[in-house]
């Protein structure tokens, strides 16, 4: 089926399957669509509730234009999120899988730029001393020998620039914000996923699992953080090969305290790298509390660990013991002598 005649059935609201997406996304990423028609199926999937199978048929087209990396060592793990919540809280996901690696789990965290605030993960990390735009062969080497490597968006997703001049002309966000979570062209074992709105709970999770995924966990805090909240309530929807499980969280149920929202905010480059930091050398901080609680979830979803209380020691520890801190200090060290290499 043409991307024309999906176009057609999306218009007239006819059902399409996780093929079809895949089809259609597979035609434009080739550069073979004009930028009326792109721009047309882009602007049809915004105006309905985005379902399951298109987000697997879409995020599987992604994987398949990805620059093809392959790490031999597993479970792996992304912490990955939607972004775009606005709420300006610091780098919450990009700490949580620092702390992951520093507990021994081996993380391949996919991200990018910020487009809605000054510091997206590739930004802080950057920030921090990582060579964030490394080729596929030294990120897995970094994944292997250090246990942590940044796939940045950018450089493993050359098939965007087809879309790239009508993603900036579009006055509304497009489905691609929803597809760099799903788009790990690493083939992980588990993820936890926060979104920024609570209506992509389940047609995340139902494209996360269909993507082969063994467990994950995807989250919406009731503040609005794209993150499991330490200010609020948390939905969660949790993944396993055959099941979808629907439940709420609080901090207190973990052991720790509230914290209002403004006390975990972020800023501009420098502050969240200090954040980053702080959290990294064992301060008692909100930031800390925020960074732990989404750690025992990442932890879970590793497979180490099937009891919170006994994930929610390991991140103290791999946090209080320094090992979390040498992660970071390894990557710098490493990214900065493969980025030698390449040269």
């Amino acid at each position: 089926m043409s991307l024309v005649d999906i176009l057609k059935k999306i218009v007239k609201n006819e059902d399409l399957s996780r093929e079809d997406y895949y089809h259609a996304l597979s035609e434009i990423m080739e550069g073979n669509v004009s930028e009326i028609l792109t721009s047309s199926f882009l602007t049809a999937l915004s105006l309905r509730p985005y379902q399951g199978d298109e987000l697997a048929g879409l995020s599987t087209a992604m994987r398949k234009f990805a620059l093809p990396i392959s790490v031999d060592k597993h479970p792996i793990i992304d912490t990955c999120g939607t972004g775009g919540d606005r709420k300006g809280t610091f780098n919450i996901s990009t700490t949580t899988a620092l702390v992951c690696a520093g507990a021994n789990i081996y993380v391949a965290k996919h991200g990018n730029r910020s487009a809605t605030s000054s510091c997206g993960s590739a930004d802080v990390l950057e920030y921090l001393g990582v060579v964030i735009d490394l080729p596929p062969d030294k990120v897995a080497k970094c994944v292997e020998e250090i246990g942590i490597g940044f796939l940045f968006a950018r450089r493993f997703h050359p098939a965007m620039k087809n879309v790239a001049k009508i993603r900036s002309e579009l006055p509304f966000p497009t489905v691609f914000n929803l597809l760099g979570p799903l788009s790990n062209p690493v083939s992980i074992d588990g993820q936890i996923i926060g979104v920024f709105a609570k209506e992509l709970l389940e047609p995340i999770a139902k494209a996360l699992q269909k993507s082969g995924i063994k467990k994950g966990f995807v989250v919406w805090g009731n503040d609005g953080v794209d993150e499991l909240s330490i200010s609020d309530k948390t939905d969660v929807v949790e993944i396993s090969e055959d099941n979808i499980k629907h439940y709420q969280v609080s901090p207190e149920d973990f052991g720790l305290s509230r914290h209002p929202i403004e006390n975990i905010k972020g800023g501009t480059l420098e502050k969240n790298a200090e954040i980053v930091r702080s959290v990294l050398t064992g301060e008692k901080t909100p930031y800390r509390d925020a960074v732990l609680l989404n750690a025992i979830f990442g932890i879970l979803v590793s497979g180490k660990t099937s009891d919170w209380k006994e994930a929610i020691c390991i991140a103290e520890q791999a946090i209080d013991s320094g090992k979390a801190m040498n992660k970071l200090e390894t990557l710098i060290t490493y990214s900065r002598q493969f980025a030698k290499e390449v040269l």
